[in-house]
């Protein structure tokens, strides 16, 4: 890693922005191997390349600066719920792990 100079101190972290560029410069294949390396698993098979990037930025970034908190992830699923209809919401958050729900 580099080491870079943030407000007079020296870091040896890369920034999210950077690892982020770097991602979009992986092929397929790089970035099933970021992932391997991120989730300690082999990339699901059928995720597309734009998947599997956005997936691992997320990660990236909720390593570096945290998750979202509970209150924001409820506001989030109610506006889901407003906007998709019963069975629309069912499809979209049964066993995805979407939201951090399953089942």
């Amino acid at each position: 890693m580099q080491k870079k100079r943030r407000r007079g101190r020296t870091s040896t972290k890369t920034s999210v922005e950077d690892e982020i560029a770097h991602l979009r410069g992986l092929d397929l294949g790089g970035l099933r191997a970021r992932w391997q390396s991120v989730f300690q698993r082999s990339a699901p098979a059928h995720l597309t390349r734009h998947l599997l990037f956005a997936v691992i930025a997320y990660r990236l970034q909720v390593d570096r600066f945290g998750d979202l908190d509970h209150a924001t992830k409820q506001v989030l699923d109610r506006a889901v719920a407003r906007e998709a209809g019963p069975v629309d919401r069912a499809r979209c958050w049964s066993g995805s792990g979407i939201g951090g729900r399953s089942g």
